[in-house]
């Protein structure tokens, strides 16, 4: 978990791997949890709105789950049983 990565609200969940990304936030979103996407790569954090990214980023790029503070006791306890990869 991780905060300040540009526009407020905390990382709840980083992965390399887009279906993870999708996985996550549909799980949160169905529990009524605000999750935005982002991606963090060279150069800082970028907007997930358009999730192709700049060209050359997404190799190196983490994906990123952002929920509000108040959100994120209750998403880490909706993503810890998905089965995704749970790094840290």
């Amino acid at each position: 978990m991780s905060e300040g990565h540009g526009r407020g609200g905390v990382v709840v969940y980083r992965t390399k791997y887009r279906h993870e990304l999708d996985m996550v936030v549909d799980e949160l979103e169905a529990a009524g949890v605000a999750a935005r996407r982002s991606i963090e790569g060279p150069g800082g954090f970028h907007s997930a709105v358009s999730l192709g990214g700049p060209v050359g980023l997404l190799p190196l790029a983490d994906f990123l789950v952002v929920v509000s503070d108040d959100d994120v006791d209750r998403a880490e306890a909706l993503i810890a049983p998905l089965p995704v990869s749970h790094e840290k």
